[in-house]
């Protein structure tokens, strides 16, 4: 069985959630996905196009789904020339910030999801400490998404700088990296007679809270571990720009194999299996004796092969006796 790739493709509108403070402008809008999955090495790699509404000057525009990354993976793009990226900052707490909100009613969501409601108390031993209804909570700083109180409110997370010649909407590509994402093939080998139907899956393992609706993932077959370059190039070997339409033929970049499918829905901290390939074909059954000297009697090894006309990913294939 010839050996290839698998991916998946399609194109997501998600919205951002964007916090007007001092100096902060922007506002991200539609967003068109891609995901590169690779089978050597679990991570994936995420290419979003967001259509930034910007106003003329510097415009300071929160990014929370990028809250909890390290900021030298993040790679932004601006894709018109008439806006300059200007830099890509983590946001740092200080004692001074919080200072004016010490005994006042404060809401804060935290990376993992979580909403604290409570009495801010003040920071001790670089947490903040809220009295909330069940107790006392000492959180991380470095783990905000937003601090939310009557008299600040302070997005945590990473936030982007742009200078834009005159207001507009402007496309930004945002690539990073999502580790522990993975995928595989799987087969199921029916024989009936001289034919047998074959049915493969594509199993993708989304452990982590990241969830890509309507994304066009592209499936990589191939060591990513021989580049060791940015997330871009590393995107750049298991993408395309433009339209992906679904396809069983792989398609060779450089060291890889890829596959394009049609528009999928990854759910967060999930396993997904979705029908990758049905068809007849013909197979070969082998028998292999293990003779003994001195009459001793051996095991017999049987051996199911098969071929198709078209280049499949390497995968675990279950052989079944039908009629």
């Amino acid at each position: 069985m010839k050996k290839g790739i698998v991916v998946l493709a399609a194109v997501g509108v998600i919205l951002l959630m964007v916090v007007f403070q001092g100096f902060e402008r922007g506002r991200a809008a539609k967003v068109d996905t891609t995901l590169a999955l690779y089978d050597s090495a679990q991570i994936g790699v995420v290419s979003r196009v967001l259509n930034l509404s910007l106003e003329k000057g510097v415009n300071r525009v929160p990014l929370e789904e990028l809250a909890g990354l390290n900021v030298e993976e993040i790679t932004i793009r601006p894709l018109n020339s008439s806006v300059e990226f200007l830099g890509l900052y983590s946001s740092q707490s200080s004692e001074n910030l919080y200072d004016s909100n010490v005994g006042s009613n404060v809401e804060v969501k935290l990376s993992s999801g979580d909403v604290i409601d409570g009495k801010f108390l003040g920071l001790k031993n670089g947490k903040l400490i809220i009295e909330g209804e069940n107790g006392l909570y000492a959180v991380n700083p470095e783990e905000l998404v937003y601090f939310r109180a009557s008299r600040l409110e302070k997005k945590g997370g990473v936030y982007a700088s742009f200078l834009a010649e005159r207001a507009g909407t402007y496309p930004v590509e945002v690539i990073y990296r999502v580790g522990g994402m993975s995928w595989e093939t799987r087969y199921k080998l029916y024989l009936n007679g001289s034919t047998a139907r074959l049915l493969g899956f594509v199993v993708i393992k989304n452990p982590t809270s990241h969830g890509f609706e309507n994304a066009k993932v592209v499936l990589v077959s191939g060591n990513v571990n021989l580049y060791q370059g940015s997330p871009r190039e590393l995107y750049a070997m298991g993408a395309k720009s433009g339209e992906v339409q679904p396809s069983q033929e792989p398609e060779k970049v450089e060291a890889f194999y890829t596959y394009q499918f049609g528009a999928i829905d990854i759910q967060p901290a999930s396993t997904m299996m979705f029908p990758y390939i049905s068809a007849r074909t013909g197979f070969r059954r082998e028998y292999l004796y293990e003779s003994w000297a001195y009459d001793r009697s051996g095991p017999v090894y049987e051996s199911v092969s098969f071929k198709t006309d078209k280049v499949l990913p390497a995968g675990v294939v279950e052989v079944y006796s039908e009629g």
